[in-house]
C-alpha cells in the first residue's frame, strides 16, 4: 500500500468516526414524560373558553370529566425537558387537528396519534371536539409503552349557560347563616333520639343537598331560604351582578320586608356569602302555609311550602298513672295545639324552654281539699319524634308532653291546667279526675273468663287489686312476696311473679294466660294468694277460682257414674208410682 493511499484511509476513518459522534449527540436529560410533566390548561390559556363549558380540574377521573362544546378545544402544556419523549392517543369525537405543528411532534395520517420527541413548554398539544360523545386522551411513554395518564372529556354539542335546576341547591331551614348538608341531614333522620338540628348545621360553603333542615314552625318563628346556584355542569353561577327573586304566596313576608316579593339584582350566586333570605309568617298568631319559588337570573330553581302554627287555643289532658299517696309518681298527658288543630310546644316551664310567648303550664286543683298539690314536667324520652311545630333548633320537639303530679292523701280529684297564649289570652284544659291510692295491694280478687272449659282452650286469670283508700291500687304496684297461684289441669303461658306490676296502666289488673291440659277433664278450684294489708279474713287466704274441664267426646267414668245415678233415680220413682196405683 502506498503512503498516499494509506493517508486516505485514515482521513475517511477520522471523518466516519466524527460523523458518528455528531450524530448520537442528545441532550443528557433525555427521557420519557412523566404524568407530573402533563397538565389541562384548558380554560387557564384562554382557548376557545365559551366552547369549555366545564372545566372540573380534575378530568384525570373518569366521573369528573371536562364538558366541552362541539368545535372547542382542550388544551395541555407539558413541562418535560427537551428531547423528553411520549406518546398520546385520543378516542372519541376529537383529534388532534387543533395543534399548532412544532418541532419535537409527530401525527399519523388519522390524526388520533400523536408522537413527541420534544417535552418542553414549546410543544403545546391541542384537541379538538368534532363531534357529541365520550372522548379519553392517554398519554404513554412511547407507542406500546407505560400509560401515564388519561383525560375524560364530555363532548356536547352546545354550552348550556346559566343557573339550572336540576344542579342548584334550595334548602328551607331555621338558620340565617347555617346550612344542612346532605350527611348531616341523612344522620339526624336515622337518629334513635330527639336530635337538635344545630348540632349538624354547618356555616361553612357546604350546601350540596335541597332536603330541608325542617319546614314547620312554631307561631312566629323565622323561616330562612338558602340557596346555591349552578349551571348544568354543576359549576357555581360567578359574578356579583345575578338577580335572586323569592316570590311567595299567602302573604308571607320575605327578606324582612312587609311584601312578599324579594329581589337582588347584585347577588353573588350563594346565601352563604350573603346570608340566608328570612321568610316570615303572614300575621302573627294565625297558623299559615305559604309556597316560595325561588329564581336566580329568571331561571326558577325550586318551590318551597312553608308551614307555621298559631297562637295556643287549647289544652287536652289525659290519664296516664295513678299516683301514690306521698310521691310524685301521678301521670297525665297534655297536647297542646292552635286554632287550626296543629300540636304546638308548651311545657310547665321548669325544663322546657322551646315554647315561644306561652306562659308556663299551671295546675289547678279545683276546690276542695288538697290531694294534689303540685305537678312537675316528666323526664324527657329518647323516643325519636317526626317534625312538629317545636320552637327553638330543635325541629322535633313536639307539642305534646307528660306531667307528674304529686299526692298528699287518698282519694280522687278534678284537676285542670292551664297557660296564656302569646295574645294574652287564659287557655284552660278539660277537667281530669285523678286518682291518689296505695302502691301496695290491700285487697283483691281473683277471677277466670269462663266458667267451663274444653281441653286444648285458652284461659285467661285476672287479678284485680285495690288500695287501702278503697281505689285502684297506684302505679308501680306489684303482686309482692308471698305470691301464689295454683291453677291446676292447666299450663301457664307465662307464669305470675312477685315483681309483676298490672298488665294495664290505671286498671289495677294483672292478666295471665292458660292453656288448658289434654287430659284433664274434671272440675278444678283454683287458688290464688298475695300477702295483703287488710286483716279482713275473705283476703288473708287464698281466693279459690272455681271451674270444669269438659272431656273430650268419649264416655268418662264420671259420666256412667251420673247415668247409673239418673237411672236408678228413675227407676224408684216407677216403684213409687206403681206402689200408690196398687193401693187404690
Amino acid at each position: 500500500m502506498s503512503i498516499k493511499t494509506l493517508r486516505k484511509r485514515i482521513a475517511l476513518v477520522a471523518v466516519s468516526a466524527l460523523g458518528v459522534g455528531l450524530l448520537s449527540v442528545a441532550p443528557a436529560n433525555a427521557d420519557a414524560l412523566a404524568a407530573s410533566e402533563i397538565v389541562d390548561t384548558t380554560v387557564a390559556a384562554g382557548v376557545n373558553s365559551t366552547l369549555v363549558c366545564l372545566q372540573t380540574g380534575a378530568a384525570t377521573t373518569s366521573s369528573t370529566p371536562n364538558v366541552v362544546a362541539v368545535g372547542g378545544t382542550m388544551q395541555f402544556t407539558l413541562s418535560g425537558g427537551n428531547g423528553d419523549t411520549g406518546y398520546a392517543v385520543v378516542s372519541g369525537p376529537a383529534d388532534w387537528s387543533a395543534t399548532t405543528a412544532t418541532a419535537g411532534m409527530a401525527f399519523d395520517s388519522t390524526g388520533k396519534k400523536l408522537t413527541l420527541t420534544d417535552g418542553d413548554s414549546s410543544v403545546v398539544p391541542v384537541i379538538k371536539i368534532t363531534g357529541v360523545g365520550s372522548v379519553t386522551v392517554a398519554f404513554y411513554t412511547a407507542s406500546g409503552g407505560t400509560l401515564l395518564e388519561t383525560y375524560y372529556v364530555t363532548a356536547v354539542a352546545s354550552c348550556t349557560p346559566g343557573a339550572n335546576a336540576a344542579t342548584s341547591f334550595v334548602q328551607v331551614s331555621d338558620s340565617s347563616t347555617g346550612v344542612d348538608t346532605a350527611a348531616n341531614w341523612l344522620t339526624r333522620q336515622t337518629a334513635t333520639t330527639q336530635t337538635s338540628a344545630g348540632t349538624f348545621m354547618s356555616a361553612a360553603t357546604t350546601l350540596d343537598t335541597s332536603l330541608d333542615v325542617r319546614t314547620n314552625f312554631a307561631n312566629t318563628q323565622e323561616a330562612y331560604i338558602a340557596v346555591r346556584a349552578r349551571d348544568a355542569y354543576t359549576a357555581n353561577i360567578t359574578g356579583s351582578a345575578n338577580l335572586l327573586t323569592i316570590v311567595c304566596d299567602n302573604a308571607a313576608r320575605v327578606g324582612g320586608t312587609d311584601y312578599n316579593f324579594y329581589s337582588d339584582s347584585t347577588w353573588n350566586a350563594s346565601t352563604y356569602n350573603e346570608g340566608n333570605i328570612a321568610v316570615s309568617q303572614p300575621v302573627d298568631g294565625v297558623a299559615a302555609s305559604t309556597t316560595c319559588t325561588v329564581s336566580v337570573n329568571g331561571v326558577e330553581l325550586a318551590k318551597k311550602t312553608i308551614k307555621w302554627a298559631g297562637d295556643l287555643a287549647s289544652i287536652t289532658i289525659g290519664a296516664s298513672r295513678i299516683g301514690e299517696v306521698g310521691a310524685s309518681t301521678g301521670r297525665f298527658t297534655y297536647v297542646c295545639k292552635d286554632a287550626a288543630g296543629n300540636s304546638i310546644s308548651c311545657a310547665d316551664g321548669t325544663t322546657d324552654s322551646n315554647h315561644a310567648g306561652i306562659s308556663n303550664l299551671t295546675l289547678t286543683s279545683g276546690s276542695g281539699g288538697t290531694v294534689v298539690t303540685s305537678m312537675a314536667e316528666a323526664a324527657s324520652s329518647s323516643t325519636y319524634f317526626g317534625q312538629s311545630f317545636g320552637f327553638g333548633a330543635n325541629p322535633y320537639t313536639v307539642g305534646s308532653g307528660l306531667m307528674n303530679y304529686t299526692c298528699s292523701d287518698y282519694g280522687t280529684k278534678d284537676i285542670s291546667i292551664y297557660a296564656y297564649s302569646a295574645a294574652g289570652a287564659k287557655v284552660t284544659s278539660n277537667a281530669l279526675n285523678v286518682i291518689c291510692e296505695d302502691a301496695a295491694i290491700h285487697t283483691y280478687t281473683a277471677s277466670l273468663d269462663k266458667a267451663t272449659y274444653k281441653q286444648g282452650d285458652v284461659a285467661t286469670l285476672t287479678i284485680t287489686a285495690k288500695g287501702s283508700g278503697g281505689n285502684t291500687v297506684a302505679y308501680g304496684t306489684t303482686l309482692g312476696a308471698g305470691l301464689s297461684v295454683a291453677i291446676p289441669g292447666m299450663t301457664a303461658v307465662t307464669a305470675p311473679t312477685t315483681v309483676d306490676t298490672e298488665t294495664t296502666s290505671r286498671t289495677g289488673t294483672w292478666v295471665y294466660t292458660y292453656t288448658v291440659n289434654v287430659g284433664a277433664e274434671g272440675s278444678y278450684n283454683g287458688a290464688v294468694k298475695i300477702a295483703v294489708g287488710s286483716t279482713s279474713p275473705q283476703y288473708t287466704k287464698a281466693v279459690t277460682v272455681p271451674y270444669t274441664v269438659q272431656g273430650t267426646g268419649a264416655v268418662s267414668n264420671a259420666e256412667v257414674l251420673a247415668a247409673i245415678v239418673k237411672l236408678i233415680a228413675s227407676i224408684n220413682k216407677q216403684i213409687k208410682a206403681l206402689q200408690k196405683s196398687l193401693r187404690r
